[in-house]
């Protein structure tokens, strides 16, 4: 599916083996009560150009340098980008936000960051040195 039909047929397309479908499609049906249109997964580098917020979806997806992360909660800390990445422990390295254009933001473990952000491209971890405290 190219995530057109407006997530009629929920279920059989486009979903990693192994997940539970019928979970998927009751928090489907929940998500799309509240407000239009639902894709099933985003990757956020592919939307980034676009300078809006992304599109609601069950699954995003993102890159920490060459690790790609799926995660459901768009909502995601510092710390927990890091053990996903596998930079454990999450304080010996320093997580920055890479923007649209190449603008570098540092995230701390404890920040907030919305996968939905307009602009927000990928993640690069770096192991911490003696500059960075």
């Amino acid at each position: 599916g190219c995530g057109m039909q407006n997530g009629l047929e929920h279920g059989h397309h486009g979903q990693p083996e192994g997940l539970v479908p019928k979970a998927i499609a009751e928090v489907a049906h929940l998500l799309e009560d509240l407000d239009g249109e639902i894709v099933d997964r985003i990757e956020i580098e592919i939307h980034v150009s676009t300078h809006q917020r992304k599109p609601k979806a069950l699954i995003y997806g993102f890159l920490v340098g060459k690790t790609r992360i799926d995660v459901r909660d768009p909502l995601i800390t510092g710390r927990r980008i890091l053990e996903l990445a596998s930079k454990v422990p999450p304080e010996k390295y320093t997580l920055r936000q890479v923007e649209h254009g190449g603008v570098l933001k540092l995230i701390e473990l404890d920040e907030i960051v919305d996968l939905r952000a307009p602009g927000l491209e990928r993640f690069r971890a770096m192991p911490r040195t003696a500059q960075d405290g």
